[in-house]
């Protein structure tokens, strides 16, 4: 064959020589179709070299080197891809199948379902995750064993056809590690549902009876709320196809044998190592492990198990003690069962999971301790996250907020849960406002119409700003004036729009508003501030061009108006009102060619010397940017005042 670098044959070229019609190097094919266990100890037989390396393979040992280095990338990659894969496919898995199997009392069909499914998602994550990793690894080892013999122009050229020929290998012996862990973590995970489903069997207890009277006792919304025809039904066979139908799904390589041990490799193989912790056979290579601590995969299934019912029982004996319960009274006596909840978060995936299985429960129980719970466990989330800011906790909002908006029962509405969620600023307002105005607006029932009551009394209390939820509480502005007798409504409205306004001034440094008012003046001082500013104006008009006004400067500074104070904002505020109020009463409305009124043209006889009063305050007496906030601030919350 030509050697690597000649015209004639081309890496990409070889490739595809020495591939078959099916996309997969021959050496993959017999892999997966081989029955011996000890494939790996074996991988030189099934590694890949392509003819046209010639001499250079045998001079080279590439029939050694090869294998080593297919089993350090694979090493060096599996255990988080393995470790990812199996922890979404089994939580996937364990959520759909404990549904549709909810009321089956054959372990055998909720196994068989669980086992096609979850290998077939596990497989498939594993090989999409692999693919480009294992090729730069598997680059990456080659080039570090040849590279002392080759020149690298031939050096690059060889690495790629070896990658190329045996990249699927590897990603094979992969997808068979995540399928076979996958299997055993799911059915760890549902060993109490097989039990439950034998023991019931063996006491001649009608399982299907008896599954749905304890759902209906624990007040669970599915299956129990939905119709009988809807209701899982055991042994239906087109439920069984839809998973059957996974086995039948293609992923681009065939499985491995299952002939050897558990882990996907036989014992002393590297990748044994790197799953479960085995001796190692290639020497220099650290082990790829995920952070302890964290849970994954059918453990963190087990865990949460395990957490909500120690939750329940918890909260149950709150309950017992006391039916109407707070969340205050309790969060003391709940906080160790928060502190497991907080050990179990992890990565941004195990959180999000642990967040979305808290989430499903929020409505379910809608007692006041429940919703405490719930909406503490959900904070905890977020804060794993990275804070109520960062990407990871407006996920787990918006998945909040979105299950919101698609449950089906007034249970949405609940008080209790909607002012937990609200207090620990966990809903996304906006978006629940716009949904609760398109309801306001097809129908008016009490239960929308204190919701939105309920929105005002947070935007009142601090919890939410008055913008967040202004179509709603609008609309209900609206209907309650229609009513005529919600005098209470539309004075909490008010109380809420004064209150977001005041929250709103202080975050910007604007002045009181409540100190603005004239009433709140010492005697006399209106009329001084008056006199004052007729004097200015005088002094401007009869000397244009002066800019500093000394004399008159020292006369503020000799009254006390100038030590940006509260006397300083009294001032301020009675500029502005007397400029204004000069400018407004100045205008004369004229009279259109057709009978009708036209605003007439303002006077600014008063506006001007108030503009050079403070440019020269500002610039030519060391107010500087201090005086001119102060003026600004003032400004701005005469117009709120104005217009409210």
């Amino acid at each position: 064959g030509a050697a690597p670098g000649t015209p004639s044959a081309s890496p990409a070229a070889a490739g595809a020589a020495a591939s078959p019609a099916a996309g997969m190097p021959a050496a993959a094919a017999a892999a997966a179709s081989a029955a011996e266990p000890g494939l790996l100890t074996k991988l030189h037989t099934y590694v890949q070299i392509s003819p046209q390396l010639g001499v250079l393979a045998e001079r080279l040992g590439l029939k050694r080197l090869v294998p080593v280095a297919v089993d350090r990338a694979m090493c060096e990659i599996i255990t988080p891809i393995v470790e990812r894969s199996v922890t979404i496919a089994c939580m996937t898995t364990y959520e759909l199948v404990t549904k549709d199997y909810a009321n089956d009392p054959d372990e055998s069909r909720l196994r068989a379902a669980a086992h096609l499914m979850v290998s077939s998602l596990a497989g498939s994550l594993a090989l999409v995750t692999c693919k480009e990793p294992l090729r730069v690894s598997l680059g990456s080892q080659l080039k570090m064993m040849l590279q002392p013999s080759m020149d690298p122009a031939t050096l690059a050229q060889a690495v790629e056809l070896l990658v190329n020929d045996n990249l699927d290998l590897g990603c094979t012996i992969i997808e068979r590690a995540a399928t076979d862990k996958a299997v055993r973590d799911i059915d760890k995970s549902l060993a109490q549902a097989y039990e439950a489903r034998v023991a019931a069997r063996q006491r001649n207890v009608d399982f299907y009876r008896r599954s749905l009277m304890e759902q209906q006792q624990q007040g669970a919304a599915f299956p129990a709320a939905l119709p009988d025809s809807l209701k899982p039904k055991p042994g239906n066979p087109a439920q069984q196809r839809v998973y059957e139908d996974y086995g039948r799904l293609p992923r681009g390589v065939h499985p491995l044998p299952r002939g050897y041990p558990e882990g996907g490799a036989p014992p002393g193989s590297p990748l044994q190592a790197g799953m479960e912790g085995a001796p190692g056979a290639v020497p220099d290579r650290p082990e790829s492990r995920l952070p302890e601590g964290t849970l994954h995969g059918a453990a963190l299934i087990e865990g949460l198990m395990t957490w909500t019912a120690a939750a329940d029982s918890a909260v149950n004996a709150a309950l017992q003690r006391d039916a109407n319960a707070s969340w205050e009274a309790c969060s003391s006596e709940l906080a160790p069962v928060l502190g497991q909840f907080k050990e179990m978060l992890g990565g941004e995936d195990v959180t999000l999971f642990c967040a979305k299985r808290i989430i499903r429960r929020t409505w379910e129980y809608l007692s006041k301790v429940h919703a405490g719970l719930h909406a503490e466990a959900l904070a905890l989330c977020v804060a794993a996250m990275g804070g109520p800011d960062s990407l990871g906790a407006r996920r787990i909002c918006s998945e909040l907020t979105s299950f919101w908006v698609q449950i089906n029962s007034e249970a949405k509405l609940n008080r209790d849960v909607a002012e937990a969620l609200i207090r620990k600023g966990l809903l996304l307002l906006p978006e629940v406002d716009a949904y609760l105005a398109k309801l306001l607006l097809q129908t008016r029932t009490q239960a929308l119409g204190d919701f939105a009551v309920l929105l005002a009394r947070a935007v009142k209390d601090g919890l939410a700003g008055y913008a967040d939820v202004s179509m709603s509480l609008e609309l209900l502005g609206k209907l309650s004036a229609a009513a005529g007798s919600n005098e209470a409504i539309l004075q909490l409205l008010n109380a809420a729009r004064q209150s977001s306004r005041a929250r709103a001034a202080l975050r910007a440094g604007l002045p009181d508003l409540a100190g603005l008012k004239d009433k709140q003046d010492p005697p006399g001082f209106h009329q001084q501030v008056a006199q004052l500013f007729e004097d200015f104006a005088r002094r401007a008009m009869a000397n244009p061009e002066e800019k500093l006004h000394a004399p008159f400067v020292a006369q503020l500074r000799t009254a006390g108006l100038l030590n940006l104070d509260d006397v300083t904002d009294r001032m301020l505020r009675i500029l502005v009102e007397l400029a204004v109020n000069h400018c407004l009463q100045s205008e004369a409305p004229t009279t259109r060619p057709d009978g009708t009124q036209a605003p007439g043209p303002l006077s600014f006889l008063a506006v001007d010397p108030l503009v050079k009063l403070m440019v020269c305050l500002v610039a030519g007496h060391g107010g500087g940017e201090a005086f001119l906030n102060r003026m600004l601030a003032m400004t701005v919350c005469l117009l709120r005042r104005d217009a409210e």
